[in-house]
C-alpha cells in the first residue's frame, strides 16, 4: 500500500494522474502521515515524575502560545536511556533529575496506579515512581533535537505526595 501511494504522489507531481491541486495535497498529506509513524517498538522504562502540575495544566509561563500538557520523567537509568536513544530520542540530563525526557500531548495525562484506578495529579509529587511505555515520532525539528518522545501508557508504582513549602514567620 505504501509503494502505491508513493508512486501515485510522484505521478501527481509530474501531472500524470491528479486532476487538481487539492487531490495532490491530499495524497501528499497521506504519504507524510505514513512517513511520520514509527516502525520501532516502544520501550518500557522506569523513572520518576517531575513537575507533575503540568500533566493537567498547560504551562504558559515561558511560552504564551503553548497548547500542550507535559509529563516529565526523570532519574531514568542508563540502560533505559539507551533504549530511548535507540528510538531516536535525545535524552537530556540535569543534576536534579538525572536522565530525563519531556513527553507532550494535546490531552491531559491521566496517571493510574497498580490497581488501574486513576490517581489525581494533585496528589503526585516529584519523585513518584513510574513505569512507562514510550514510543517516538518525528517532527519538524527532529534533525536538530531528535525524535519526540510519545508516552503510550504509564503506571505510578509509588506515590510521593506533594507537600507545598510553608515557611513560618519568626
Amino acid at each position: 500500500m505504501l509503494k502505491w501511494k508513493l508512486v501515485t504522489y510522484s505521478n501527481c507531481v509530474r501531472g500524470n494522474t491528479c486532476n487538481d491541486r487539492s487531490e495532490r495535497r491530499s495524497i501528499f498529506n497521506q504519504v507524510k502521515e505514513i512517513e511520520m509513524t514509527s516502525d520501532l517498538k516502544p520501550a518500557k522504562i522506569n523513572g520518576e515524575l517531575f513537575w507533575t502540575k503540568w500533566m493537567n495544566n498547560i504551562n504558559t509561563k515561558f511560552n504564551d502560545a503553548n497548547d500542550k500538557y507535559e509529563c516529565t520523567i526523570g532519574n531514568i537509568s542508563d540502560n533505559d536511556a539507551a533504549k530511548l536513544t535507540a528510538l531516536g530520542i535525545k535524552v537530556k540530563n540535569k543534576d536534579s533529575m538525572g536522565n530525563y525526557i519531556v513527553c507532550k500531548s494535546k490531552y491531559a495525562f491521566k496517571p493510574v496506579g497498580e490497581d488501574m484506578k486513576e490517581i489525581a495529579v494533585e496528589d503526585l509529587g516529584n519523585g513518584s515512581k513510574v513505569v512507562a511505555v514510550v514510543g517516538s515520532y518525528e517532527h519538524k525539528m527532529s534533525k536538530v533535537h531528535g525524535k519526540a518522545p510519545s508516552l503510550k501508557n504509564f503506571m505510578v508504582t509509588q506515590v510521593v505526595t506533594y507537600v507545598p513549602d510553608t515557611e513560618e514567620a519568626l
